[in-house]
């Protein structure tokens, strides 16, 4: 099992981290040997939200290693063309490092602000999808849809990596997701705050099945993002962070996120991403819910070891 980490992109107050602690953030991260930082997205989210993008960018040039993965990006939201510019510009800068997590998104506001209509957001992600990779594969584009077109003009220069960087699609593993995961992704992103390890398993199972069906049957790559971390050996320390940081947040129920989160000592977390990995996770990124770099080193130095003991 590979991990990576979030960059803590919710901003509760006004008090905006510098960019160089967040750059900071991802160099350390990389010193651990960790394998990819990872961003998600909103354009208004429920706290205040930084610009993920952006951040990974900064990040890319401070190191050398580090996977730039997005978990997962509103492709719809921003335009594809514009994603694929970012992205596929992003990918052959930093020597072929992305991984572009996109979904439909679970925040009507942000397809608000933008005069996308929410009911689409299906129909327009499957074809955004089909657009990037158009966008980057050809030197003079054609793609005529529904939403989505270009007439031989797209983003130059070219992604130097053939057709681009890998698109990972984001599901919480509905069956409608898997197909949709199965038929169009390069891998599958799931959601640490909304799926188990049993339910993880069957998923997995469901998406294997889906991907034989179209004579798809080579290693597909997989990861569970969103993994909202806090060590402590404090017993009271995580209904704390459940009920103070991560309900307000992310309007959820705290007894919910305790259940889903990864919070309480070493071994107990150990535990459960052992329970994972028995699932079939290649790659969990955790997203410490408070003290960021702080808990990336003591997650690498004291769950990690107990992991691969």
């Amino acid at each position: 099992m590979e991990f990576g980490v979030h960059i803590p992109v919710i901003v509760s107050g006004p008090d905006v981290p510098p960019l160089r602690d967040l750059v900071a953030y991802g160099v350390t991260a990389e010193r651990l040997g960790y394998t990819s930082v990872a961003t998600s997205d909103h354009i208004i989210g429920r706290s205040g939200w930084l610009d993920g993008p952006s951040i990974l960018a900064a990040i890319g040039g401070a190191t050398e290693q580090l996977e730039l993965m997005t978990a997962i990006l509103l492709s719809v939201v921003r335009h594809p063309a514009s994603v694929a510019q970012t992205f596929g510009s992003l990918d052959s800068m930093t020597g072929g490092r992305v991984i572009l997590g996109v979904g439909a998104g679970a925040v009507e506001h942000d397809y608000t602000v933008t005069g996308i209509p929410w009911e689409e957001r299906w129909q327009r992600l499957d074809e955004s999808i089909d657009f990037m990779r158009t966008l980057w594969r050809d030197d003079a584009p054609r793609f005529d849809g529904r939403f989505y077109r270009a007439n031989g003009v797209g983003p130059r220069p070219l992604p130097t990596r053939a057709g681009g960087p890998p698109i990972w699609i984001g599901s919480w593993g509905s069956p409608v997701g898997l197909r949709r995961v199965a038929r169009l992704g390069d891998g599958w992103i799931a959601s640490g705050f909304n799926i188990t390890p049993e339910r993880f398993k069957a998923a997995g199972q469901t998406l294997a099945e889906e991907r034989a069906k179209l004579g798809k049957t080579s290693q597909f790559d997989n990861a569970l993002a969103s993994v909202f971390t806090y060590i402590s050996d404090d017993p009271d320390e995580p209904r704390r962070i459940a009920t103070e940081i991560l309900g307000p947040a992310l309007g959820r129920d705290p007894d919910d996120m305790l259940r889903l989160a990864l919070m309480g000592t070493p071994e107990s977390c150990a535990e459960r991403l052992a329970a994972y990995a028995d699932a079939g996770v290649q790659r969990i990124v955790i997203w410490p819910a408070a003290d960021h770099r702080t808990q990336i080193e003591r997650f690498a130095a004291q769950v990690i070891p107990l992991l691969n003991g």
